[in-house]
Protein backbone atom coordinates (compact mmCIF):
# COMPACT_ATOMS: atom_id res chain seq x y z
CA UNK A 1 0.00 0.00 0.00
CA UNK A 2 1.44 3.36 -1.06
CA UNK A 3 1.45 6.17 1.50
CA UNK A 4 3.07 9.56 1.72
CA UNK A 5 6.18 9.90 3.83
CA UNK A 6 5.22 10.61 7.41
CA UNK A 7 1.69 9.29 6.92
CA UNK A 8 0.30 6.34 8.82
CA UNK A 9 -0.81 3.40 6.67
CA UNK A 10 -4.60 3.28 6.52
CA UNK A 11 -6.32 -0.08 6.14
CA UNK A 12 -8.43 -0.56 3.05
CA UNK A 13 -10.67 -3.25 1.67
CA UNK A 14 -11.95 -4.22 -1.74
CA UNK A 15 -15.66 -4.69 -2.38
CA UNK A 16 -17.29 -6.13 -5.47
CA UNK A 17 -20.53 -5.00 -7.06
CA UNK A 18 -23.11 -7.19 -8.79
CA UNK A 19 -21.20 -6.99 -12.08
CA UNK A 20 -18.00 -8.28 -10.47
CA UNK A 21 -16.13 -4.98 -10.52
CA UNK A 22 -13.78 -4.38 -7.57
CA UNK A 23 -13.54 -1.08 -5.67
CA UNK A 24 -10.75 -0.20 -3.25
CA UNK A 25 -12.33 1.78 -0.42
CA UNK A 26 -11.30 2.98 3.03
CA UNK A 27 -8.48 5.35 2.02
CA UNK A 28 -9.18 9.03 1.59
CA UNK A 29 -7.26 11.34 -0.71
CA UNK A 30 -5.56 12.92 2.32
CA UNK A 31 -4.48 9.47 3.54
CA UNK A 32 -2.84 8.71 0.19
CA UNK A 33 -0.99 11.93 -0.59
CA UNK A 34 -1.32 14.18 2.44
CA UNK A 35 -3.57 16.75 0.76
CA UNK A 36 -7.04 16.99 -0.75
CA UNK A 37 -7.61 15.62 -4.22
CA UNK A 38 -8.61 19.06 -5.47
CA UNK A 39 -4.89 19.57 -5.99
CA UNK A 40 -4.99 16.84 -8.63
CA UNK A 41 -7.41 19.00 -10.57
CA UNK A 42 -5.65 22.34 -9.96
CA UNK A 43 -2.15 21.10 -10.82
CA UNK A 44 -3.17 19.41 -14.10
CA UNK A 45 -5.08 22.58 -15.01
CA UNK A 46 -1.95 24.63 -14.41
CA UNK A 47 0.15 22.14 -16.40
CA UNK A 48 -2.19 22.42 -19.39
CA UNK A 49 -2.15 26.21 -19.21
CA UNK A 50 1.65 26.31 -18.96
CA UNK A 51 2.31 24.07 -21.98
CA UNK A 52 -0.24 26.02 -24.06
CA UNK A 53 1.46 29.24 -23.04
CA UNK A 54 4.85 27.86 -24.08
CA UNK A 55 3.74 26.47 -27.43
CA UNK A 56 1.74 29.52 -28.51
CA UNK A 57 4.39 31.98 -27.34
CA UNK A 58 7.08 30.16 -29.32
CA UNK A 59 4.77 30.17 -32.35
CA UNK A 60 4.37 33.95 -32.08
CA UNK A 61 8.13 34.44 -31.73
CA UNK A 62 8.88 32.21 -34.71
CA UNK A 63 6.39 33.86 -37.02
CA UNK A 64 7.67 37.32 -36.09
CA UNK A 65 11.23 36.22 -36.90
CA UNK A 66 10.21 34.63 -40.20
CA UNK A 67 8.29 37.72 -41.27
CA UNK A 68 4.82 36.18 -41.55
CA UNK A 69 1.56 37.46 -40.19
CA UNK A 70 0.45 34.87 -37.60
CA UNK A 71 -2.63 32.84 -38.53
CA UNK A 72 -3.12 34.68 -41.81
CA UNK A 73 -0.77 32.84 -44.14
CA UNK A 74 -2.32 29.90 -46.02
CA UNK A 75 1.03 28.10 -45.83
CA UNK A 76 0.57 27.77 -42.07
CA UNK A 77 -2.17 25.15 -42.56
CA UNK A 78 0.18 22.24 -43.15
CA UNK A 79 2.24 22.84 -39.94
CA UNK A 80 -1.03 22.92 -38.03
CA UNK A 81 -1.99 19.55 -39.52
CA UNK A 82 1.41 18.07 -38.60
CA UNK A 83 1.14 19.49 -35.06
CA UNK A 84 -2.30 17.93 -34.52
CA UNK A 85 -1.15 14.63 -36.02
CA UNK A 86 1.91 14.40 -33.78
CA UNK A 87 -0.15 15.29 -30.71
CA UNK A 88 -2.56 12.42 -31.37
CA UNK A 89 0.16 9.91 -32.26
CA UNK A 90 2.20 10.64 -29.13
CA UNK A 91 -0.90 10.44 -26.95
CA UNK A 92 -1.30 6.80 -28.00
CA UNK A 93 2.25 5.78 -27.02
CA UNK A 94 2.10 7.90 -23.86
CA UNK A 95 -1.08 6.16 -22.76
CA UNK A 96 0.45 2.73 -23.26
CA UNK A 97 3.55 3.63 -21.27
CA UNK A 98 1.57 5.23 -18.47
CA UNK A 99 -0.82 2.27 -18.19
CA UNK A 100 2.11 -0.14 -17.91
CA UNK A 101 3.87 2.02 -15.30
CA UNK A 102 6.78 2.86 -17.59
CA UNK A 103 6.06 6.60 -17.65
CA UNK A 104 4.95 8.07 -14.30
CA UNK A 105 3.16 11.39 -14.31
CA UNK A 106 6.09 13.05 -12.53
CA UNK A 107 8.31 12.14 -15.49
CA UNK A 108 5.78 12.69 -18.27
CA UNK A 109 5.27 16.42 -17.76
CA UNK A 110 9.00 17.32 -17.67
CA UNK A 111 9.40 15.19 -20.82
CA UNK A 112 6.60 17.10 -22.54
CA UNK A 113 8.13 20.40 -21.42
CA UNK A 114 11.51 19.38 -22.85
CA UNK A 115 9.93 18.49 -26.21
CA UNK A 116 8.17 21.87 -26.29
CA UNK A 117 11.44 23.65 -25.51
CA UNK A 118 13.18 21.83 -28.38
CA UNK A 119 10.31 22.85 -30.66
CA UNK A 120 10.72 26.48 -29.66
CA UNK A 121 14.47 26.44 -30.20
CA UNK A 122 14.04 24.94 -33.66
CA UNK A 123 11.45 27.52 -34.63
CA UNK A 124 13.49 30.46 -33.35
CA UNK A 125 17.01 29.33 -34.34
CA UNK A 126 16.56 27.62 -37.74
CA UNK A 127 16.82 30.34 -40.42
CA UNK A 128 14.72 28.62 -43.09
CA UNK A 129 10.99 28.96 -42.41
CA UNK A 130 9.79 25.60 -43.75
CA UNK A 131 12.19 23.33 -41.74
CA UNK A 132 11.69 25.52 -38.66
CA UNK A 133 7.91 25.15 -38.85
CA UNK A 134 8.18 21.42 -39.47
CA UNK A 135 10.44 20.90 -36.45
CA UNK A 136 8.17 23.00 -34.29
CA UNK A 137 5.09 21.07 -35.44
CA UNK A 138 6.65 17.67 -34.72
CA UNK A 139 8.22 18.40 -31.32
CA UNK A 140 5.57 20.90 -30.22
CA UNK A 141 2.74 18.50 -31.03
CA UNK A 142 4.57 15.67 -29.25
CA UNK A 143 5.11 17.76 -26.13
CA UNK A 144 1.51 18.95 -26.02
CA UNK A 145 0.27 15.39 -26.53
CA UNK A 146 2.30 14.05 -23.62
CA UNK A 147 1.16 16.79 -21.26
CA UNK A 148 -2.49 16.65 -22.32
CA UNK A 149 -2.76 12.86 -22.00
CA UNK A 150 -1.11 12.90 -18.58
CA UNK A 151 -3.10 15.79 -17.09
CA UNK A 152 -6.55 14.66 -18.26
CA UNK A 153 -6.16 11.03 -17.22
CA UNK A 154 -4.62 11.90 -13.84
CA UNK A 155 -7.58 14.12 -12.95
CA UNK A 156 -10.01 11.50 -14.23
CA UNK A 157 -8.56 8.79 -11.99
CA UNK A 158 -8.79 10.98 -8.88
CA UNK A 159 -12.43 11.90 -9.62
CA UNK A 160 -14.25 8.72 -10.63
CA UNK A 161 -17.45 10.11 -9.08
CA UNK A 162 -17.32 13.54 -10.77
CA UNK A 163 -15.20 12.81 -13.78
CA UNK A 164 -16.93 15.12 -16.24
CA UNK A 165 -16.34 18.28 -14.25
CA UNK A 166 -12.74 17.34 -13.41
CA UNK A 167 -11.62 16.50 -16.95
CA UNK A 168 -13.41 19.50 -18.43
CA UNK A 169 -11.81 21.81 -15.86
CA UNK A 170 -8.35 20.47 -16.68
CA UNK A 171 -8.92 20.78 -20.44
CA UNK A 172 -10.04 24.36 -19.84
CA UNK A 173 -6.54 25.23 -18.75
CA UNK A 174 -5.28 24.98 -22.33
CA UNK A 175 -7.28 27.93 -23.75
CA UNK A 176 -6.35 30.06 -20.74
CA UNK A 177 -2.69 29.48 -21.58
CA UNK A 178 -3.32 30.98 -25.02
CA UNK A 179 -4.47 34.32 -23.60
CA UNK A 180 -1.05 36.02 -23.04
CA UNK A 181 0.32 35.13 -26.52
CA UNK A 182 -3.01 36.15 -28.09
CA UNK A 183 -2.64 39.51 -26.35
CA UNK A 184 0.80 39.89 -27.94
CA UNK A 185 -0.85 39.49 -31.34
CA UNK A 186 -3.09 42.51 -30.76
CA UNK A 187 -2.34 45.23 -33.33
CA UNK A 188 -1.90 48.00 -30.74
CA UNK A 189 0.63 46.14 -28.56
CA UNK A 190 4.09 47.61 -29.10
CA UNK A 191 5.85 44.30 -28.45
CA UNK A 192 4.07 42.89 -31.49
CA UNK A 193 7.10 43.29 -33.75
CA UNK A 194 9.67 41.79 -31.40
CA UNK A 195 10.38 38.11 -30.77
CA UNK A 196 12.29 38.39 -27.48
CA UNK A 197 9.30 38.73 -25.16
CA UNK A 198 7.27 35.78 -26.57
CA UNK A 199 10.40 33.60 -26.68
CA UNK A 200 11.13 34.28 -23.00
CA UNK A 201 7.46 33.68 -22.22
CA UNK A 202 7.68 30.30 -23.95
CA UNK A 203 10.74 29.31 -21.92
CA UNK A 204 8.96 30.28 -18.70
CA UNK A 205 5.98 28.13 -19.72
CA UNK A 206 8.24 25.11 -20.27
CA UNK A 207 9.91 25.57 -16.89
CA UNK A 208 6.53 25.89 -15.18
CA UNK A 209 5.23 22.72 -16.87
CA UNK A 210 8.22 20.68 -15.71
CA UNK A 211 7.97 22.03 -12.16
CA UNK A 212 4.25 21.31 -11.89
CA UNK A 213 4.77 17.73 -13.07
CA UNK A 214 7.05 16.97 -10.12
CA UNK A 215 4.06 17.51 -7.77
CA UNK A 216 1.76 14.97 -9.42
CA UNK A 217 0.44 11.94 -7.51
CA UNK A 218 -1.53 8.96 -8.81
CA UNK A 219 -4.15 6.88 -6.94
CA UNK A 220 -3.88 3.11 -6.50
CA UNK A 221 -5.65 0.83 -8.94
CA UNK A 222 -9.39 0.40 -8.27
CA UNK A 223 -9.33 3.34 -5.81
CA UNK A 224 -12.69 4.89 -4.95
CA UNK A 225 -13.36 7.90 -2.65
CA UNK A 226 -13.82 6.73 0.94
CA UNK A 227 -16.93 8.83 1.64
CA UNK A 228 -18.88 7.38 -1.32
CA UNK A 229 -20.45 3.93 -1.34
CA UNK A 230 -19.85 2.39 -4.81
CA UNK A 231 -22.44 -0.33 -4.17
CA UNK A 232 -25.28 2.21 -4.06
CA UNK A 233 -25.33 3.64 -7.59
CA UNK A 234 -28.73 5.25 -7.09
CA UNK A 235 -28.20 6.60 -3.59
CA UNK A 236 -26.52 9.65 -2.14
CA UNK A 237 -27.69 11.87 -4.96
CA UNK A 238 -26.34 14.95 -3.21
CA UNK A 239 -22.88 13.42 -2.98
CA UNK A 240 -22.83 11.69 -6.36
CA UNK A 241 -24.81 13.89 -8.75
CA UNK A 242 -25.85 12.26 -11.99
CA UNK A 243 -24.67 8.76 -11.05
CA UNK A 244 -27.81 7.21 -12.45
CA UNK A 245 -27.08 8.84 -15.82
CA UNK A 246 -23.32 8.14 -15.71
CA UNK A 247 -22.91 4.77 -13.97
CA UNK A 248 -19.34 3.45 -13.60
CA UNK A 249 -18.03 0.82 -15.99
CA UNK A 250 -19.23 -2.71 -15.30
CA UNK A 251 -15.60 -3.81 -14.91
CA UNK A 252 -12.04 -2.75 -15.58
CA UNK A 253 -11.17 -3.42 -19.24
CA UNK A 254 -7.60 -3.96 -20.35
CA UNK A 255 -6.30 -2.14 -23.45
CA UNK A 256 -6.68 -5.22 -25.63
CA UNK A 257 -10.19 -5.94 -24.38
CA UNK A 258 -11.29 -2.34 -24.99
CA UNK A 259 -9.86 -2.36 -28.51
CA UNK A 260 -12.00 -5.38 -29.39
CA UNK A 261 -15.26 -3.60 -28.54
CA UNK A 262 -17.15 -1.53 -31.15
CA UNK A 263 -17.73 1.22 -28.60
CA UNK A 264 -14.09 2.27 -28.51
CA UNK A 265 -13.99 2.68 -32.28
CA UNK A 266 -17.21 4.68 -32.20
CA UNK A 267 -15.49 7.00 -29.74
CA UNK A 268 -12.51 7.14 -32.11
CA UNK A 269 -14.66 8.02 -35.13
CA UNK A 270 -16.57 10.64 -33.16
CA UNK A 271 -13.34 12.38 -32.19
CA UNK A 272 -12.04 12.05 -35.76
CA UNK A 273 -15.01 14.04 -37.09
CA UNK A 274 -14.98 16.60 -34.28
CA UNK A 275 -11.19 16.99 -34.52
CA UNK A 276 -11.44 17.72 -38.22
CA UNK A 277 -13.99 20.42 -37.49
CA UNK A 278 -11.69 22.03 -34.93
CA UNK A 279 -8.68 22.10 -37.24
CA UNK A 280 -10.68 23.46 -40.17
CA UNK A 281 -12.21 26.15 -37.98
CA UNK A 282 -8.85 27.22 -36.55
CA UNK A 283 -7.30 27.33 -40.02
CA UNK A 284 -10.05 29.19 -41.88
CA UNK A 285 -12.00 31.35 -39.42
CA UNK A 286 -9.39 34.10 -39.17
CA UNK A 287 -8.63 34.34 -42.93
CA UNK A 288 -12.36 34.31 -43.64
CA UNK A 289 -12.99 37.13 -41.16
CA UNK A 290 -10.35 39.29 -42.81
CA UNK A 291 -11.58 38.50 -46.33
CA UNK A 292 -15.11 39.42 -45.25
CA UNK A 293 -13.86 42.87 -44.24
CA UNK A 294 -14.42 42.46 -40.51
CA UNK A 295 -10.99 43.89 -39.72
CA UNK A 296 -8.08 42.68 -37.61
CA UNK A 297 -9.58 44.09 -34.42
CA UNK A 298 -12.64 41.86 -34.65
CA UNK A 299 -10.55 38.81 -35.50
CA UNK A 300 -8.16 39.45 -32.61
CA UNK A 301 -11.12 40.00 -30.28
CA UNK A 302 -12.57 36.68 -31.42
CA UNK A 303 -9.33 34.88 -30.61
CA UNK A 304 -8.89 36.58 -27.25
CA UNK A 305 -12.50 36.22 -26.13
CA UNK A 306 -12.59 32.64 -27.41
CA UNK A 307 -9.77 31.61 -25.11
CA UNK A 308 -11.48 33.13 -22.07
CA UNK A 309 -14.95 31.78 -22.91
CA UNK A 310 -13.60 28.31 -23.59
CA UNK A 311 -11.90 28.11 -20.23
CA UNK A 312 -15.10 29.02 -18.38
CA UNK A 313 -17.46 27.14 -20.67
CA UNK A 314 -15.62 23.83 -20.47
CA UNK A 315 -16.18 23.67 -16.73
CA UNK A 316 -19.88 24.36 -17.23
CA UNK A 317 -20.14 21.65 -19.88
CA UNK A 318 -18.45 19.18 -17.54
CA UNK A 319 -20.89 19.96 -14.75
CA UNK A 320 -23.84 19.54 -17.13
CA UNK A 321 -22.51 16.17 -18.26
CA UNK A 322 -22.27 15.00 -14.64
CA UNK A 323 -25.83 16.11 -13.99
CA UNK A 324 -27.69 15.22 -17.19
CA UNK A 325 -25.60 12.46 -18.71
CA UNK A 326 -22.44 12.33 -20.77
CA UNK A 327 -23.97 11.03 -23.99
CA UNK A 328 -26.85 13.54 -24.08
CA UNK A 329 -24.43 16.41 -23.45
CA UNK A 330 -22.08 15.18 -26.17
CA UNK A 331 -24.89 14.99 -28.72
CA UNK A 332 -25.98 18.57 -27.99
CA UNK A 333 -22.37 19.81 -28.13
CA UNK A 334 -21.72 18.14 -31.50
CA UNK A 335 -24.95 19.53 -32.99
CA UNK A 336 -23.96 23.02 -31.84
CA UNK A 337 -20.45 22.50 -33.23
CA UNK A 338 -21.75 21.61 -36.68
CA UNK A 339 -24.36 24.36 -36.71
CA UNK A 340 -21.78 27.02 -35.83
CA UNK A 341 -19.74 26.12 -38.92
CA UNK A 342 -22.67 26.87 -41.20
CA UNK A 343 -23.15 30.18 -39.41
CA UNK A 344 -19.64 31.51 -40.17
CA UNK A 345 -20.09 31.93 -43.95
CA UNK A 346 -23.62 33.20 -43.33
CA UNK A 347 -22.19 35.98 -41.17
CA UNK A 348 -20.03 37.03 -44.11
CA UNK A 349 -23.02 37.22 -46.42
CA UNK A 350 -24.95 39.26 -43.88
CA UNK A 351 -21.92 41.42 -43.11
CA UNK A 352 -22.61 41.00 -39.39
CA UNK A 353 -19.54 41.19 -37.19
CA UNK A 354 -21.42 40.29 -33.95
CA UNK A 355 -22.87 37.18 -35.58
CA UNK A 356 -19.40 36.17 -36.79
CA UNK A 357 -18.02 36.61 -33.28
CA UNK A 358 -20.83 34.50 -31.78
CA UNK A 359 -20.25 31.70 -34.30
CA UNK A 360 -16.50 31.69 -33.65
CA UNK A 361 -17.00 31.58 -29.88
CA UNK A 362 -19.59 28.80 -30.12
CA UNK A 363 -17.37 26.81 -32.47
CA UNK A 364 -14.36 27.12 -30.19
CA UNK A 365 -16.28 26.21 -27.04
CA UNK A 366 -18.05 23.17 -28.47
CA UNK A 367 -14.96 21.95 -30.30
CA UNK A 368 -12.88 22.15 -27.14
CA UNK A 369 -15.61 20.38 -25.11
CA UNK A 370 -15.68 17.24 -27.27
CA UNK A 371 -12.33 15.83 -26.13
CA UNK A 372 -12.91 15.99 -22.33
CA UNK A 373 -16.43 14.60 -22.80
CA UNK A 374 -15.05 11.67 -24.77
CA UNK A 375 -12.30 11.17 -22.18
CA UNK A 376 -14.95 10.94 -19.46
CA UNK A 377 -17.07 8.57 -21.54
CA UNK A 378 -14.01 6.39 -22.14
CA UNK A 379 -13.60 5.91 -18.39
CA UNK A 380 -17.34 5.35 -17.97
CA UNK A 381 -17.14 2.57 -20.54
CA UNK A 382 -13.84 0.85 -19.69
CA UNK A 383 -12.87 1.86 -16.14
CA UNK A 384 -10.09 3.97 -14.63
CA UNK A 385 -7.20 1.55 -14.16
CA UNK A 386 -6.02 1.69 -17.78
CA UNK A 387 -7.60 5.03 -18.60
CA UNK A 388 -4.33 6.40 -19.97
CA UNK A 389 -4.11 3.62 -22.58
CA UNK A 390 -7.79 3.86 -23.51
CA UNK A 391 -7.69 7.64 -23.75
CA UNK A 392 -4.51 7.51 -25.83
CA UNK A 393 -6.13 5.15 -28.31
CA UNK A 394 -9.21 7.36 -28.66
CA UNK A 395 -7.08 10.50 -28.83
CA UNK A 396 -5.06 8.99 -31.68
CA UNK A 397 -7.99 9.89 -33.95
CA UNK A 398 -6.56 13.39 -34.12
CA UNK A 399 -3.44 11.89 -35.73
CA UNK A 400 -5.62 11.01 -38.73
CA UNK A 401 -7.54 14.30 -38.68
CA UNK A 402 -4.37 16.40 -38.93
CA UNK A 403 -2.96 15.02 -42.24
CA UNK A 404 -6.44 14.97 -43.77
CA UNK A 405 -6.94 18.66 -43.10
CA UNK A 406 -3.41 19.47 -44.23
CA UNK A 407 -4.09 17.64 -47.51
CA UNK A 408 -7.31 19.59 -47.97
CA UNK A 409 -5.39 22.80 -47.42
CA UNK A 410 -2.89 21.82 -50.10
CA UNK A 411 -5.77 20.93 -52.45
CA UNK A 412 -8.93 22.77 -53.39
CA UNK A 413 -9.47 24.28 -49.96
CA UNK A 414 -6.03 25.83 -50.09
CA UNK A 415 -7.38 28.17 -52.77
CA UNK A 416 -9.44 29.90 -50.07
CA UNK A 417 -12.68 28.05 -50.81
CA UNK A 418 -14.17 29.21 -47.54
CA UNK A 419 -17.70 28.09 -48.37
CA UNK A 420 -16.60 24.52 -49.11
CA UNK A 421 -14.41 24.40 -46.01
CA UNK A 422 -17.20 25.43 -43.64
CA UNK A 423 -19.79 23.19 -45.29
CA UNK A 424 -17.41 20.26 -44.85
CA UNK A 425 -16.74 21.24 -41.23
CA UNK A 426 -20.45 21.56 -40.45
CA UNK A 427 -21.20 18.18 -42.01
CA UNK A 428 -18.47 16.54 -39.93
CA UNK A 429 -19.88 18.12 -36.77
CA UNK A 430 -23.37 16.79 -37.44
CA UNK A 431 -21.93 13.37 -38.30
CA UNK A 432 -20.19 13.25 -34.92
CA UNK A 433 -23.53 13.91 -33.20
CA UNK A 434 -25.09 10.93 -35.00
CA UNK A 435 -22.22 8.69 -33.90
CA UNK A 436 -22.62 9.89 -30.31
CA UNK A 437 -26.17 8.52 -30.22
CA UNK A 438 -24.83 4.96 -30.38
CA UNK A 439 -22.30 5.25 -27.54
CA UNK A 440 -23.25 2.78 -24.81
CA UNK A 441 -21.00 1.13 -22.26
CA UNK A 442 -20.11 -2.50 -23.12
CA UNK A 443 -21.54 -5.17 -20.82
CA UNK A 444 -24.16 -2.92 -19.25
CA UNK A 445 -27.68 -4.36 -19.48
CA UNK A 446 -30.08 -2.19 -21.44
CA UNK A 447 -33.21 -0.92 -19.79
CA UNK A 448 -36.13 -2.25 -21.80
CA UNK A 449 -39.67 -1.06 -21.77
CA UNK A 450 -41.91 -3.12 -19.52
CA UNK A 451 -45.13 -4.12 -21.30
CA UNK A 452 -48.08 -4.52 -18.90
CA UNK A 453 -49.79 -7.87 -18.70
CA UNK A 454 -53.10 -7.67 -20.63
CA UNK A 455 -54.58 -10.21 -18.22
CA UNK A 456 -53.71 -9.20 -14.67
CA UNK A 457 -53.49 -11.84 -12.01
CA UNK A 458 -56.62 -10.51 -10.31
CA UNK A 459 -58.77 -11.07 -13.40
CA UNK A 460 -57.38 -14.59 -13.95
CA UNK A 461 -58.21 -15.60 -10.41
CA UNK A 462 -61.70 -14.12 -10.54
Amino acid sequence: MRTTDGQVAVPYREVTDRHGRAYRIGESDVDLMGRARVWMAVLPWAGMAAVALAGCAFAVAGEVLHGARPWSDGRLLWPLGVWVSCQGAVALSTGRLRASGGLPARVALPLGAAATMVAGLLLVCVPDAAPARLGFAVFGGAGAGIVHATCVTTAGRWYPDRRGAATALVSGGFPYGLVPPAFLLAPRVEVHGHATVPAVLGAVGCLATASIGRLFEEPPRNWWPARIDPLRPGGAAAVRPGTARNPPAVRQFGPGEAARTPVLWLLWCCLLCAGGVGVLGLAFEVPFGRSAGFGGGVVSAALFAGAVVNGVGLGAVGLLSDRYGRRATLVVVCVALGTAQFGVPLSGRLGSQPFFLVCVLLSGLTGAAVLPLLASMTADCFGENDLAAHHGLVHSATAAAGPAVAALGAGPLGARDFHGAFVLAGSLGLASSVLALFLTAPGRPKVRRVVPNPQPLGEEMA
